[in-house]
């Protein structure tokens, strides 16, 4: 490495943080600047921009909001909450959410409700999700106690179209990984 870059690496590393100040910042010095970007303001600028793209219709925003209010990672805990974004991505159609909404159903504590769970995946299978079409496919092989009798030929389908479906995803990944 020549002296140049040395000396350029290390101007470079002195005026970084200012690329991103603010008004605010005018009167600080570089070392108090440095300070602003914690994990707590990076983590609640995150918050704030997941809630506006939530808010403009994002449904993958919508889905990662109500994921942040299940687990309490930037807000507090909030099953309700987590409930209505979901529900919100779901209704503009976006099945990893439809898969959510059927996991929480079949397993929350609270909540649960079998036959609601089976609703939502079989409305994320006609998304193509595989996850609910296996989880179709174990409620279908099991039942539903006093309303849904096991059906394993039902079962064995959607655990059949959930398998094509996985290869599907799989191949498409492999295909975004090597560009094509």
């Amino acid at each position: 490495m020549t002296a140049q870059t040395l000396l350029t690496a290390l101007l470079l590393s002195c005026i970084a943080p200012l690329a991103h100040a603010t008004p605010e910042d005018a009167d600080k010095r570089p070392d108090e600047m440095i300070e602003v970007n914690t994990p707590i303001q990076a983590q609640k600028w995150f918050y704030e921009d997941i809630v506006r793209k939530a808010q403009n219709g994002s449904p993958a925003s919508m889905h990662t909001l109500a994921i942040m209010y299940y687990e309490g990672k930037g807000v507090d805990k909030s099953l309700p909450e987590t409930i209505t974004w979901l529900e919100r991505a779901a209704k503009v159609g976006y099945g990893p959410s439809m898969t959510a909404l059927g996991n929480l159903y079949r397993w929350e504590d609270g909540i649960k409700d079998e036959e609601k769970a089976l609703d939502w995946f079989l409305k994320g299978a006609e998304k193509g999700e595989y996850l609910s079409m296996k989880n179709a496919g174990d409620i279908f092989s099991k039942g539903i106690e006093g309303t849904l009798p096991p059906n394993p030929a039902a079962a064995m389908q959607w655990y059949s179209n959930a398998e094509r479906a996985k290869k599907r995803a799989e191949r498409r990944a492999v295909r975004q990984m090597n560009g094509r």
